[in-house]
């Protein structure tokens, strides 16, 4: 998610940003790959000058939920909105941060005096692209590595003043720290960085379609084929730790395994013949049956799903090495829901669409029964 950390401007402001980045743990700024946006937030508009602090309290109020009328964030009390409404605001925003991060990054800035609270910065919120829009692109974070950015224009000696500061006062964060030069990008020539919530629109209509395919594959998966929710289960517990060791990734991995046994026994029961010189286990020979009798109208489609389940198959049977256990284990995860979705859902081309077939659904009620 994006999201802002929200601070009564105290100078230097790039300070604040680093404090946020120290409140978090080495294992946690590692599950990090993101740019850190800084500057004051955009409610400085005549049309809400000093003198009108209810409308601008109610403008705040609108920031803190999105165009559902859910709650998009939290701040510390009522004096923390006032605050928000008639200050000079130092808004510290993560392009894009795992929500459980922010929560605590949240909990751990509270004792700080200056700090107001949190939101979700919204693409879909019109007062969120007004606010957050034009902030200074300052550092880079890629897990333990901290890059201080500067482009075309901007002040290097600043830069170099941010990097001095962070390592004398936070020397846990200098560590792995550097300056960058970034060139044209984000420089007043840059017309992406001028599309930046564009993007954010973008990143959360994929969000919203991986959710839906996510939830279509579980709901019918829990009720055709409930063994291998119970090994997702499994899987998708190890996801939600900042640093699962090996052995936490092998199992996880195992589960997920497991997910493509049941499925080949539930979808094709009969056995597959198989040579004596032939190494491939069971369940994917299962697989590859049911796939090329289900699929055979689409053979382009047939031939994907083939080395999907192969390429899938192969870093399950691997494990996963401690060295690449966060790059590796999520999108496997993903790739895996795809897949079963694909399995449970097939899908054959006609001329002019591709349309949804049920075939399977009712053969594992017949099998059921």
């Amino acid at each position: 998610m994006r999201a802002a950390f929200l601070f009564d401007e105290v100078y230097p402001n790039y300070d604040q940003a680093l404090k946020v980045l120290g409140v978090l743990k080495d294992d946690e700024r590692a599950l990090l790959n993101t740019l850190v946006f800084r500057g004051l937030w955009g409610l400085c508009t005549p049309a809400l000058g000093p003198d009108q602090m209810d409308r601008r309290i109610q403008y705040v109020q609108r920031l803190l939920f999105n165009m559902e009328g859910g709650l998009s964030g939290g701040i510390k009390d009522y004096e923390g909105l006032e605050r928000l409404a008639g200050g000079d605001i130092n808004a510290v925003v993560f392009n894009s941060i795992p929500k459980r991060l922010v929560h605590r990054g949240n909990e751990r800035l509270q004792r700080d005096e200056s700090y107001l609270g949190f939101m979700q910065v919204l693409a879909d919120n019109p007062v969120h692209v007004k606010v957050f829009n034009g902030l200074i692109p300052t550092f880079e974070v890629r897990g333990k590595k901290i890059h201080v950015i500067y482009h075309v224009g901007s002040d290097k000696d600043f830069a170099e003043e941010i990097l001095n500061h962070m390592q004398e006062d936070y020397p846990q964060l200098a560590l792995d720290a550097k300056l960058k030069h970034v060139g044209w990008r984000f420089s007043v020539y840059d017309a992406q960085s001028e599309n930046d919530f564009g993007l954010l629109k973008t990143i959360a209509d994929l969000g919203e379609e991986c959710e839906s395919v996510c939830e279509e594959t579980v709901y019918s998966l829990q009720q055709y084929v409930p063994e291998v929710i119970e090994e997702l289960n499994s899987a998708i517990k190890v996801l939600r730790l900042d640093g699962p060791t090996a052995a936490q990734a092998r199992n996880a991995c195992g589960n997920l395994r497991h997910c493509l046994e049941i499925m080949a026994n539930k979808l094709q029961p009969e056995n597959v013949k198989l040579s004596e010189n032939d190494l491939m286990d069971r369940y994917k020979a299962k697989l590859y049956d049911y796939v090329d009798k289900t699929f055979d109208q689409n053979c382009t489609y047939t031939h994907f799903l083939r080395n999907e389940i192969a390429n899938l198959t192969l870093m399950l049977n691997k494990g996963v090495h401690e060295d690449w256990v966060h790059k590796i284990l999520r999108p496997v995860a993903l790739r895996m829901i795809i897949l079963l979705g694909d399995l449970i859902h097939p899908r054959k081309t006609y001329p002019t669409r591709m349309v949804w077939d049920s075939s399977v659904e009712e053969m594992i009620e017949d099998r059921d029964e």
